[in-house]
């Protein structure tokens, strides 16, 4: 199965049995540009920017680096 979306919301990629909201079997890609605000809306989202090769969170004010 490529995609699998259980009655109680999880959903998988790869993976018949979901056992997490979002379960992925094998590489996830993840991005932004630099045009996404980080606001309370999006609080918690996680991105790339290949830009400065860095991971970004969102703690809803601003993007910051994840990573060293």
């Amino acid at each position: 199965p490529y995609l699998t979306v259980r009655a109680d919301g999880k959903v998988g990629v790869n993976t018949a049995i979901p056992q997490t909201a979002l379960d992925v079997r094998g590489m996830a890609r993840v991005y932004t540009s630099s045009s996404t605000p980080c606001t309370k809306d999006i609080e918690g989202a996680i991105a790339y920017d290949p830009r400065i090769q860095h991971f970004l969170g969102c703690n809803a004010v601003e993007w910051r680096r994840l990573d060293n």
